[in-house]
């Protein structure tokens, strides 16, 4: 009931709210972000926007285009850090990019690597491979994939 009446309060305020589509090179574009112990038994959330833009511009000066996907999940493991669970958010969502990539290359939008941008900056420069972690242990293998 909480959900339906937020749902009317957000549609009675907002009339004529409609997503908005620019035309693009259909280059796939993540935003990912994470939450850190927002749920219960020490649990963390993972959010993703997927839209397609140009392919040289960056996020920051990407004009915004409607979403094809959003992702929001809960992480299933407890982490040890708010920079792990925003590694865990882009390596959920690098994975959900594989077959968005293949189904546009089928569709002739040939596709380069996925820009993802993140918030934290200790994320963006474990998956550049830019730190060393020295309790690396700790952090899931399968985040090295990214």
């Amino acid at each position: 009931m909480v959900k339906c009446k937020r749902l009317l309060d957000h549609v009675s305020k907002y009339p004529n709210a409609t997503p908005r589509y620019h035309a693009s090179n259909m280059i796939l574009h993540i935003d990912s972000d994470a939450a850190y112990l927002v749920m219960p038994m020490a649990r963390s959330r993972i959010a993703g926007f997927f839209n397609l833009g140009q392919p040289d511009t960056s996020m920051t000066q990407q004009q915004p285009n409607g979403a094809i996907l959003i992702e929001c999940k809960t992480l299933r493991h407890v982490v040890a850090s708010a920079a792990e669970v925003e590694v865990g958010g882009i390596f959920h969502n690098a994975q959900i990019t594989l077959p968005i990539q293949y189904m546009l290359q089928q569709l002739g939008h040939p596709q380069g690597p996925t820009p993802i941008k993140t918030d934290n900056s200790t994320a963006h420069n474990f998956v550049y491979d830019n730190i060393n972690l020295k309790k690396s242990k700790s952090w899931d293998m399968r985040a090295y994939w990214l």
